[in-house]
């Protein structure tokens, strides 16, 4: 799990630097030994914003991802839910709004 803080802090810091990011927070940031969580919402300069939900152990990996307008209409969602079974890239899915 240490790979993981340390990549992630590192990608963090390099995002807040992207002049397409007006602001960033951390909703959630919680890892131990054996687990990693990190949860974001990113606000770009067109005042979009990017919600990130990431949970990762040594066997699993869990993610969304879901882009909305400023005015919480979603533009588009990234997942990897086990609802959609038949889709070739399942669990992997995107959902378009």
């Amino acid at each position: 799990m240490n790979r993981y803080v340390s990549l992630i802090t590192n990608e963090l810091v390099s995002l807040e630097n992207r002049p397409i990011v007006h602001r960033l927070k951390v909703l959630l940031h919680d890892h131990t030994a054996d687990k990693f969580q990190l949860k974001l919402r990113i606000e770009f300069i067109d005042e979009s914003v990017l919600y990130t939900n990431e949970y990762i152990t040594s066997t699993i990996r869990k993610y969304a991802f879901q882009w909305q307008t400023a005015s919480d209409s979603w533009l588009v969602r990234w997942d990897n839910v086990p609802h959609f079974p038949k889709i070739t890239s399942f669990p992997h899915h995107r959902h378009d709004y």
